[in-house]
């Protein structure tokens, strides 16, 4: 007899970008709010956002990273997460490098949570991860969880989200030091308005991809997905942008001058020197290496946000328009 009850999804980082758009995601499509319950995972249940998505019908589980107490997920304690996991069906994870920015450890804490799903037997792992680039990368932590969980034969589907909106508006654009005031969209290496990045605005549609990969295991389990709305040469964001009235233009830059950059912004040297590689080798080789998000896209029926569109949405964006 088959059971009606709905199935837990455990979904980490509950009310940060990723696993927000995943919690809110499944609780709101009526294909995914009748087949699973969401169990949510965040380090403050008293925040707005969880408070939310208990009203949405979500269990709220508090993530703690130092402080022990009965009921609560620390990636560095399986004990923990065995207690958060267990009865579960499916679980959505993301790890956060910028925490610590200790790469080491966010491969490990991907690797506690695929072991105790083993043991747990979970029958769907959806794991946020990222492509490799080079040894030298935090890049890479990701991807090796990828192959610790093929290791493992765990029922997994990996998704790899290209570069947020967000970034782009965020980190990549500065004032030029001129006279009506103007921005540059600077990119690293040897980087020109043909260079191709995957966009996606993961806030409205990383949820719809991980919707659809749950409702369809018998196609997505044991794929890799690279996850984007499009794929927007550096000439075409600094297009869309000039066209929503921002006086930008593209200022490709070497590297060493774009780590100074960083280091001006306090970020350690091993950041910058990461991040000095990862771009030049995206710059070389593409982000995800040249292959396709077609098969990412197929799995999806619902609309995707442009580029043009997450801009105008975004604060900070609009921000540098009233600052002209």
């Amino acid at each position: 007899m088959t059971s009606t009850q709905p199935k837990t999804v455990v979904v980490f980082g509950a009310t940060g970008t990723q696993g927000g758009s995943v919690a809110k995601a499944l609780l709101k499509d009526p294909r995914t709010a009748q087949q699973f319950k969401v169990k949510a995972v965040t380090r403050n249940p008293s925040k707005p956002a969880a408070k939310a998505l208990v009203e949405q019908g979500a269990e709220v589980v508090k993530a703690s990273f130092s402080t022990r107490f009965s009921f609560h997920a620390d990636l560095e304690d399986k004990e923990s997460l065995k207690s958060v996991l267990a009865g579960a069906y499916a679980l959505f994870l993301v790890t956060s490098f910028w925490d610590k920015m200790d790469a080491a450890l966010e491969e490990q804490q991907g690797k506690n949570v695929a072991d105790v799903a083993k043991e747990l037997n979970i029958q769907h792992f959806v794991w946020s991860s990222l492509p490799y680039v080079s040894k030298a990368a935090h890049f890479d932590h990701k991807a090796a969880v990828d192959d610790y969980l093929r290791s493992l034969s765990l029922p997994y589907t990996v998704v790899r989200l290209g570069v947020y909106t967000s970034e782009i508006i965020s980190n990549f654009i500065a004032p030029l030091p001129i006279d009506p005031p103007s921005y540059g969209l600077f990119f690293p290496g040897s980087a020109s308005e043909s260079t191709l990045l995957p966009i996606i605005d993961p806030n409205a549609d990383l949820g719809k991809f991980v919707n659809s990969i749950l409702l369809s295991p018998e196609k997505t389990i044991g794929h890799s997905f690279n996850v984007a709305e499009k794929l927007y040469t550096l000439g075409q964001i600094t297009q869309i942008l000039q066209q929503q009235g921002l006086r930008v233009n593209l200022h490709p830059i070497d590297l060493q001058t774009f780590k100074a950059g960083l280091a001006a912004k306090g970020l350690p040297e091993s950041f910058q020197t990461t991040m000095q590689h990862v771009l030049g080798y995206i710059v070389e080789y593409g982000y995800f290496h040249g292959e396709s998000i077609d098969q990412a896209l197929e799995l999806v029926t619902e609309s995707l946000t442009s580029f043009e569109d997450a801009a105008k949405a975004d604060s900070t964006f609009n921000q540098l328009l009233k600052q002209q």
